[in-house]
């Protein structure tokens, strides 16, 4: 069902070892097409050494908690920040993050998501920040 609905080329794979409890970004789908063709080289990055910090740290939180969890979580997200220097953007998205633990101790957490809105903003804000209305 992940291939056939398309999901699989724009979704991002979090990994967290038994130790140390860093997540580390374990794969990025070639067709997130949001974001420029750098956020590629995060793959075996953590989690929060995007480019926007602020944005970064917010995903990382946000992954912490599913792991916590342990249960799946559809959310309907807006986030707003800059993706490399001088482009910032905004969006609106849903997405569907699934934790689960691997064979070996590691924890895990897809992210699955549908954008609904997105552009390019002519100012820098803060990834994770709402939108002005």
């Amino acid at each position: 069902m992940i291939t056939r609905a398309r999901f699989l080329n724009c979704m991002p794979l979090a990994r967290q070892k038994p130790r140390p409890s860093r997540l580390i970004v374990d794969y990025l789908g070639a067709g997130i097409k949001s974001l420029p063709c750098e956020i590629l080289l995060l793959a075996g990055r953590d989690v929060d050494d995007w480019y926007d910090r602020a944005y970064g740290a917010w995903v990382a939180r946000a992954y912490e908690r599913k792991l916590a969890r342990q249960q799946p979580t559809l959310q309907a997200v807006r986030a707003r920040g800059e993706t490399s220097p001088g482009r910032s953007v905004e969006g609106r998205y849903d997405r569907l993050l699934l934790p689960w633990r691997g064979a070996r101790g590691e924890r895990f957490v897809m992210c699955m998501f549908q954008t609904r809105a997105y552009r390019v903003l002519s100012h820098g804000a803060q990834l994770g920040q709402r939108p002005a209305p």
